[in-house]
């Protein structure tokens, strides 16, 4: 085996071996995933583009009122939902004490318009985090979670 096919094979078993579940099918709706969990943090969010549909990542470490945070393991529970009659996601991560991140734009070739922080009484307590992705176009979605490090996959494409 050539050292380039070698070294690809590793990464692709490394890079799905990471996988709680195997990513779930694309819906216009409602998805779910992971386990219930308490005391989760979003770190960051990541955005990134593949041949068929763009992906958002969104890293997960252990709640702390200190910082640096540890890296969690797993995902906890989270839920994505179409916006009825607009192009929008909302984002729920259920037993997430914190995040980090309040907004994001995307460059203007994005499907991707915005991501916001929901806030106030209607989006929950202090044990879970709501976001609004705001897209160009009808999304169609999946989202799954990775392990060691947890991190929540969020991949959108428009529906045909």
């Amino acid at each position: 085996m050539k050292p380039t096919t070698l070294a690809f094979s590793l990464l692709m078993s490394i890079s799905f071996s990471s996988l709680s579940d195997s990513p779930p099918p694309f819906v216009d709706d409602r998805q779910a995933g992971g386990k219930p969990s308490d005391g989760l943090q979003i770190d960051a969010v990541r955005h990134g583009r593949q041949p068929e549909y763009e992906r958002l990542v969104f890293d997960v470490s252990h709640w702390s009122k200190s910082s640096p945070n540890a890296p969690a393991a797993t995902a906890g529970f989270y839920t994505v939902q179409k916006v009825v009659n607009r192009n929008a996601l909302v984002v729920e991560f259920s037993g997430y004490r914190g995040t980090e991140v309040r907004e994001m734009q995307f460059p203007a070739d994005s499907l991707y318009t915005k991501l916001s922080l929901l806030t106030g009484e209607e989006w929950g307590d202090d044990s879970a985090i709501f976001y609004e992705v705001q897209t160009k176009q009808p999304p169609c979605f999946r989202i799954f979670g990775l392990m060691e490090p947890a991190r929540v996959v969020l991949d959108t494409k428009p529906c045909r």
